[in-house]
């Protein structure tokens, strides 16, 4: 009997430390990966390169994601769900809409000052995705990486519009239009200054920058500008 249980023990542990193993290559991998396409992007992006720095056979690297552009989008799908479990709470904790939208935008680029092959990989693949020229994706490809940003952006976007009822419009403003043109303005606008700003060496004085220049166009919205 008590060797009965010792045996079990033993495999149980035995199974354990596989799976811990197992789990350590799988993050090794999709660390390199994430440095291999930031650097390269998707379509140059080498296989052989990512085993070859993570010190494993490149049939390691489909055994666990079965293809490179399955590796792409476990790369994506993490990079994101961290980058919204810094975002969410940040914005949780302002009550006020328009300083929410601020939050935003000012804890994604504290998070990509830490974080800057997560920038650099998020920009290409917004720039691919934007530019109706490329053929860097399949439209498939293209479908579920917008699908999947979508749902975690819907996330804050469902807090926002919560603070967002809480605000006094004019009467005669459609609550639902109103929230969503300010949502998508200052969402691209916040876009589009990250990447105006994003090749400056210093880039905690690009969010200076930026923050200041958001705040002028929520001005604009909050009191118009006739």
């Amino acid at each position: 009997y008590f060797i009965f249980w010792s045996l079990l023990l033993r495999k149980e542990r035995y199974i354990l430390m596989k799976e811990v193993k197992n789990e350590t290559k799988k993050d090794l991998i999709l660390k390199i990966a994430l440095e291999e396409f930031a650097n390269y992007g998707f379509v140059a992006a080498s296989t052989n390169r990512i085993a070859k720095k993570a010190g494993i056979s490149k049939g390691l690297i489909f055994k666990y994601f079965k293809s490179k552009e399955k590796l792409y989008f476990s790369v994506f799908e993490q990079l994101i769900s961290e980058l919204y479990s810094v975002v969410l709470p940040k914005i949780e904790v302002c009550n006020d809409f328009f300083d929410s939208l601020i939050e935003v935008t000012k804890s994604k680029i504290e998070y990509f000052i830490v974080h800057p092959l997560e920038f650099k990989f998020l920009e290409i693949l917004r720039n691919d995705l934007e530019n109706v020229n490329s053929k860097v994706f399949t439209t498939e490809m293209k479908k579920k990486l917008i699908e999947l940003m979508m749902n975690e952006e819907k996330k804050s976007y469902n807090i926002l519009w919560e603070k967002f009822s809480n605000i006094k419009l004019k009467e005669g403003v459609d609550r639902s239009s109103a929230f969503e043109f300010t949502f998508t303005v200052l969402k691209s606008y916040g876009n589009l200054l990250l990447n105006k700003y994003s090749l400056q060496k210093d880039m905690e004085d690009g969010m200076n920058k930026i923050l200041d220049e958001l705040k002028k166009v929520i001005e604009f919205i909050k009191y118009g500008i006739l």
